[in-house]
């Protein structure tokens, strides 16, 4: 079976070539266009069909990757409760090592963290500021609808697929 685009290119043509004959009556070349256009409509719908199938899948699939990453997020939080009260345990029983068949784990000092206790006291030169720029879409829409020429900008309609 023709693809899509293949389908709608042969249709083209041979509408074009149907229009071109002199000698074939009208009712015969609206017979032969109303025929092809029908087998168009016919894949035009299995396309859209099969759209909507596809939207429907990637709905399941995000709804699925979102389940996934609601219990990665329970198991990454469970996994820290556990090590916060393993570390309790250690420290609290003043073990620095436990060794087994299975698994060794020790109690490991980390480099000095920095804690920052009030940003407003922070010397100037230990400060780094960011700089954002951004382009305002929506400001320039509104003064090309009004009118004025922004350089490096215009507006641009497009079309699309909509499938209920």
């Amino acid at each position: 079976m023709p693809s899509l685009y293949e389908l709608t290119k042969s249709t083209e043509v041979a509408i074009n070539e149907m229009m071109a004959l002199e000698d074939v009556p009208q009712e015969v070349i609206n017979d032969t266009i109303e025929g092809l256009q029908g087998e168009l409509e016919v894949k035009q719908k299995g396309v859209a069909a099969y759209i909507l199938n596809r939207g429907s899948d990637i709905n399941a699939m995000k709804e699925y990757k979102n389940n996934m990453d609601i219990r990665i997020r329970k198991a990454e939080k469970q996994i820290e409760s556990l090590k916060t009260a393993l570390l309790w345990s250690f420290t609290k029983h003043h073990i620095d090592k436990l060794d087994s068949p299975e698994l060794s784990v020790k109690l490991k000092n980390n480099p000095p963290s920095v804690v920052i206790n009030n940003e407003g006291l922070i010397p100037e030169n230990y400060l780094r500021k960011k700089i954002v720029t951004t382009v305002d879409k929506a400001a320039i829409k509104g003064a090309i609808n009004s009118g004025e020429d922004i350089p490096g900008a215009h507006l641009e309609s497009k079309q699309r697929i909509e499938i209920k």
